[in-house]
C-alpha cells in the first residue's frame, strides 16, 4: 500500500521536489470526480481507496 503524510517530500535524481503527501491527500478526497481509468491507474498503483 503506497501511504505518506500531507508533509511528505521526494526528491528524485534529477532535482525537483514533489510533494507526495500533498498530492496523494488531494486526489483522495477529490476520488469522485476522477474518471473510471484514472482510478484504475491509481489502483494499480497500491493505492486501495481508489478501487472501485
Amino acid at each position: 500500500m503506497l501511504d505518506a503524510a500531507p508533509s511528505h517530500v521526494e526528491r528524485p535524481d534529477d532535482g525537483t521536489e514533489v510533494k507526495l503527501g500533498l498530492l496523494l491527500s488531494s486526489t483522495k478526497s477529490r476520488r469522485v470526480k476522477l474518471s473510471a481509468d484514472k482510478l484504475q491507474v491509481l489502483a494499480d498503483l497500491g493505492l486501495e481507496w481508489a478501487v472501485a
